[in-house]
C-alpha cells in the first residue's frame, strides 16, 4: 500500500513539474507533459515558412529554404533546433548572399532517418547529396554545435568544394558532457525521455545555453518544445545525445582537426555551458591561422542571441573585409 501511494505522489509531483510555466503557452497543460506524438501535419503551420521548400535525399524528405543572391553559404544548426535558428541571418545577409538553411537530418521537419540510424560518415554524406542535389560545387559552411561539427567534417572530407568556413561553437574536441544532457543519456531516465518530454525540461536546456536569460521568452520555449513533440523526435534526441556523448568520450574525436585546409572562423559565446570557451585554446593550437571571435556573456547559440552582429562578423570574413582590415592595420603599425 505504502508504495502505490508513493507512486501517486510522485506521479501528481510529475503533472506540477510538467506543468509550470504553461499559462502563457500555446500548449495546454495536458500537453505541456510533452508525450504527443504530432505529425507533420501538425506542425506546418507553425514550422513553415513561405520561403520552405521540400527535397528528396537519398529517400528523406528535406525542409530547406534558399534565398538571396550572391555566393553562397549553407546554414547548419544545432541539437535540436531547425532551420530557423538562423532568421535573424537571413535577415541581415539575404541581400549579399545566397543563404541555404535545412532541417538536419533528424531534426526539425527533416525529422528522423528512416533508418534511425545517425553517424558522423551519415551526416556529411547527406549534406553532400543534398548540395548535389542543387547543382552547387563551391560554397561555404557555416555550423553551430552538432551542424559545427558537421560542418568541419565535411570540410575535410571535401576541402575542394568548401570556400571558407564558420564554425559558432562547434562540438569538436572531448569534454565532459553538459549535466542536463548527461541525464538524458541515463539508461532509465533517457529511455523515460524517449517517452516524455516536459516543456519545462525544454525551458530548462534553453535557459542553460543561452547567456542572457531574459531572451528565453514563452515563444522561444514553444518552439522548441513543438518540434520535440515531433512523432519520432524524442527518441531520436536521446539517440543523438548518446552518440555525442560517447564520442566527446574520446579522445582522438578531433585529432584531425588539425587538417583543416579551409580558411576558418571561430566564434564563441564566452558564456557557453555545453561547450566551453576554454576548448578554444586546442582549436587555435590546431588552426593557427583561424579568426577568432568571442562574445562576452553569450551561450552556446550566438546567433539566436546577438544575430546581427554574429552574421555582421560573419560578413566580414567572408567577403575579405577582415583580412584587408588585419592588413592595412600592419602596414599602419609598421609604417609608424
Amino acid at each position: 500500500m505504502l508504495n502505490k501511494h508513493f507512486f501517486i505522489f510522485l506521479l501528481v509531483l510529475f503533472f506540477i513539474f510538467a506543468s509550470l510555466g504553461c499559462s502563457t503557452s500555446r500548449y495546454g497543460y495536458i500537453k505541456s507533459i510533452g508525450a504527443t506524438n504530432e505529425t507533420i501535419d501538425d506542425l506546418i503551420p507553425y514550422y513553415f515558412l513561405k520561403e520552405s521548400m521540400v527535397i528528396n535525399i537519398d529517400g528523406e524528405l528535406v525542409h530547406f529554404c534558399d534565398q538571396g543572391q550572391g555566393p553562397v553559404l549553407l546554414l547548419l544548426h544545432g541539437f535540436t533546433a531547425s532551420l530557423h535558428t538562423w532568421n535573424g541571418w537571413v535577415d541581415t545577409l539575404k541581400d549579399k548572399y545566397r543563404l541555404i538553411r535545412m532541417d538536419i537530418l533528424g531534426f526539425g521537419l527533416t525529422g528522423p532517418s528512416k533508418t534511425k540510424t545517425y553517424s558522423r560518415d551519415q551526416w556529411v554524406t547527406f549534406i553532400d547529396h543534398f548540395v548535389s542535389r542543387l547543382n552547387i560545387d563551391k560554397f561555404s559552411i557555416v555550423g553551430n554545435s552538432l551542424g559545427g561539427y558537421i560542418a568541419w567534417n565535411y570540410a575535410l572530407d571535401f576541402p575542394q568544394k568548401v570556400d571558407k568556413l564558420v564554425l559558432l561553437d562547434p562540438i569538436g574536441y572531448d569534454q565532459e558532457t553538459p549535466l542536463l544532457l548527461e541525464l538524458a543519456c541515463l539508461p532509465v531516465l533517457g529511455e523515460i525521455g524517449k517517452i516524455v518530454m516536459p516543456r519545462v525540461m525544454v525551458k530548462m536546456c534553453l535557459k542553460d545555453v543561452y547567456g542572457n536569460k531574459a531572451l528565453v521568452t514563452d515563444e522561444l520555449v514553444d518552439h522548441y518544445f513543438g518540434l520535440a513533440n515531433r512523432k519520432g523526435a524524442r527518441k531520436t534526441y536521446i539517440d543523438i545525445f548518446r552518440m555525442m556523448k560517447q564520442a566527446g568520450e574520446n579522445p582522438n574525436v578531433g585529432e584531425k582537426i588539425k587538417y583543416i585546409s579551409t580558411p576558418t572562423m571561430l566564434m564563441w559565446g564566452e558564456q557557453d555551458r555545453w561547450v566551453p570557451v576554454e576548448l578554444l585554446d586546442r582549436w587555435k593550437s590546431d588552426l593557427p591561422q583561424a579568426v577568432v571571435k568571442k562574445y562576452p556573456g553569450v551561450g552556446h547559440i550566438p546567433m539566436e542571441e546577438k544575430p546581427y552582429l554574429t552574421a555582421m562578423d560573419a560578413d566580414r570574413f567572408l567577403s575579405g573585409a577582415y583580412f584587408s582590415e588585419r592588413t592595412s592595420s600592419k602596414k599602419a603599425f609598421m609604417t609608424d
